[in-house]
């Protein structure tokens, strides 16, 4: 008697459905991924900026020195330095922020650049923000008690005890917001916001570029 042999092969249904289920599967981790790298990127800057705001506060605070921030006009670079000249801005800054590692009184300090579909979301660009109230919004000082102050225009080389609220927002829709609360009192704190935040009732905020 001859027996015909059994095929080991899969059937036409069997790929159909294995088929369907990898591209679920595919699917579901693409668009995991689309939205977990970006919400990364923009935690990534989020924290690094907290981190530079706090080592240049521990720093006025441990050398009884001005330390700061300085933001690059376009929004690109937060860079850390020393306020030598004791005129609560960052003297020689614009041009070498870039790079984070001047001499003078960038010197020595930490500095990054915002990841590139991060947008920075402040109120610090503008050489008097609002305009005529003679505010210099671009930098950030902290004393030797931790506080944090503003650059007034007039009178020169003088400062203002200052809250900052500094936000960052992802080019990608549905990643949200990351707010780093500077209190004048001396707390530097991050939020995440969802992705309108409370940026609505912000008047002075505008992308730096």
């Amino acid at each position: 008697m001859t027996f015909a042999k059994k095929s080991s092969g899969f059937t036409v249904v069997e790929l159909i459905i294995t088929l369907v289920i990898m591209g679920i599967l595919f699917g579901t981790g693409f668009m995991y991924m689309s939205g977990y790298l970006p919400k990364q990127r923009l935690n990534s800057s989020a924290s690094m900026l907290l981190n530079v705001l706090r080592i240049e506060q521990s720093r006025a605070m441990t050398k009884s020195g001005k330390y700061g921030v300085f933001f690059l006009s376009n929004g690109e670079y937060a860079c850390g330095f020393r306020d030598l000249n004791n005129d609560f801005q960052c003297t020689g800054c614009d041009a070498a922020c870039t790079s984070c590692s001047c001499s003078g009184e960038m010197a020595g300090e930490m500095g990054f650049r915002f990841k590139s579909d991060v947008t920075l979301l402040v109120p610090l660009c503008q050489a008097d923000s609002p305009p005529g109230t003679g505010n210099v919004l671009d930098t950030i000082i902290f004393d030797f008690k931790g506080f944090s102050y503003k650059k007034l225009v007039a009178p020169a080389t003088t400062g203002t005890l200052q809250n900052f609220e500094i936000f960052l927002k992802s080019s990608h829709s549905g990643v949200g917001v990351r707010e780093v609360e500077v209190n004048s009192g001396g707390s530097i704190e991050l939020i995440k916001l969802g992705e309108a935040g409370n940026l609505a009732g912000q008047a002075n905020v505008a992308p730096c570029n």
